[in-house]
């Protein structure tokens, strides 16, 4: 909370007051760790102190020694260890950013050799999405293994789970925040727009306005399960992050604000929302034609954004800002960075600066 707190703000304060606390965190994990296989086990005997992911579609991974919860735990670890070096950076703290870096490239050494298949990129026996999503989104997975894990995953989801979710309450949070980041739109939307169970519109089915504890929550109003219980929103991140398109990081101090369309959201073909960012109200309003894209966007006083427009060109000449080539540099606030290729779109990448853009392109969307 503090590392995303400071993501959104780019006030360190917090960072500051919370490191002490954060430091204490990791040293007591370390009490736990394993010297000769260098992974994290349970302390206690206690389900909640070693939990796996929580109350999924296929129950809840509760026995603190089973391989999924050693698997969880050890990645999450992974996952604070390595924010924990992007604090202590922040903070100037040089040589603790080393020691947390180093501790955490030796943690997905442990965790790769104990429950990888490297074959596959199948973690533990199956391509379960928990087990496939913790791996992926604390950076532990190997290059060699990227394709093979994202192959798995996708597998659960499309395949095995028949374009429905299987994570829990901690495991949605980090499929979302993975699929958002990875610009797998394709994936969310597939589930996104499911209405059995067990999915988001499974809820709506049931006449839930809120987001009830459970998956298969039954009843709307007239049951007995918690009705407000902020589990599973982190596809609110989607919405605003994926398919808008508008992504705030002040840890990037080159561009603390990346606007790239949701294009890949499976039939959608306009979206548009706003965030605020460190210095003001960022906005994007976007459409896809058969023929054609177009592109809205505000950038706050004060800021600096990277922008990527989908172009049908491999060099971006069809990318236009008010009707002007944006490869003429003669767009006011614009700079050319190079063209990005992303799911098998091209896109022209540039450095925006502060000002409203009326961007197109002859990209389009059958």
């Amino acid at each position: 909370m503090p590392w995303e707190l400071y993501k959104a703000y780019g006030d360190t304060e917090l960072l500051e007051a919370m490191y002490p606390t954060i430091v204490k965190q990791l040293e007591f994990y370390t009490a736990s760790t394993n010297a000769s296989n260098g992974l994290l086990y349970p302390w206690t005997a206690s389900q909640w102190d070693f939990l796996g992911d929580w109350i999924t579609p296929h129950g809840s991974e509760t026995k603190v020694t089973s391989p999924e919860n050693l698997l969880f735990n050890n990645c999450y670890l992974r996952y604070i260890t390595v924010l924990t070096s992007k604090i202590a950076s922040t903070l100037g703290k040089d040589s603790d950013a080393k020691e947390y870096a180093a501790a955490a490239d030796a943690l997905a050494i442990a965790i790769n050799r104990a429950f990888l298949n490297a074959s596959s990129g199948v973690y533990l026996t199956k391509p379960m999405q928990t087990w496939q999503v913790m791996p992926l989104a604390a950076g532990v997975v190997p290059d060699a293994a990227m394709d093979l894990a994202y192959t798995a995953l996708e597998q659960s989801i499309n395949v095995i789970q028949a374009g429905h979710l299987d994570t829990g309450l901690t495991g949605t949070y980090f499929m979302t925040k993975l699929l958002t980041e990875s610009n797998r739109n394709d994936l969310l939307f597939t589930m996104a727009n499911q209405t059995t169970f067990p999915s988001y519109g499974y809820f709506l089915e049931q006449g839930y306005t809120t987001w009830p504890e459970d998956w298969n929550a039954k009843g709307g109003a007239s049951s007995s399960v918690s009705k407000m219980h902020g589990c599973y929103n982190a596809i609110g991140l989607w919405f605003l992050q994926g398919i808008a398109g508008i992504s705030v990081d002040a840890s990037d101090p080159s561009y603390p604000i990346t606007i790239r369309a949701g294009i890949t959201s499976g039939d959608i073909r306009e979206a548009s929302g706003a965030r605020f960012a460190l210095h003001g109200p960022a906005s994007s309003s976007w459409s896809v034609t058969t023929s054609s894209f177009t592109h809205n966007l505000t950038i706050p006083a004060n800021s600096i954004a990277k922008v990527m427009v989908p172009t049908a060109s491999k060099k971006g000449t069809d990318v236009l800002e008010a009707g002007k080539p944006v490869l003429s540099r003669s767009v006011t606030g614009v700079k050319v960075i190079g063209v990005e290729t992303l799911q098998g779109i091209n896109y022209l990448v540039m450095s925006v600066g502060s000002g409203s853009y009326y961007f197109t392109s002859q990209w389009a969307k059958p």
